[in-house]
């Protein structure tokens, strides 16, 4: 090994805001053996878990009232 080699032996960190618990489940069985993952259930719950953790991703949905 050099110092161009990198292992990174931990998985992706994604934090989730999805407040639809049929859209949770579907993303934990896409997602849970490749990565590591949190939901948040709406914008101030994802904001209030980012002040204590750090994530590499972090999904959302938006969506307007017709």
């Amino acid at each position: 090994m050099n110092e161009f080699d990198v292992i990174n032996m931990s998985k992706t960190k994604i934090l989730i805001a999805e407040d639809n618990k049929s859209n949770q489940f579907l993303l934990k069985k896409i997602l849970k053996d490749k990565y590591d993952f949190k939901f948040a259930n709406n914008g101030q719950e994802a904001v209030d878990i980012l002040k204590n953790e750090n994530f590499h991703l972090i999904l959302t949905v938006f969506t307007h009232a017709a």
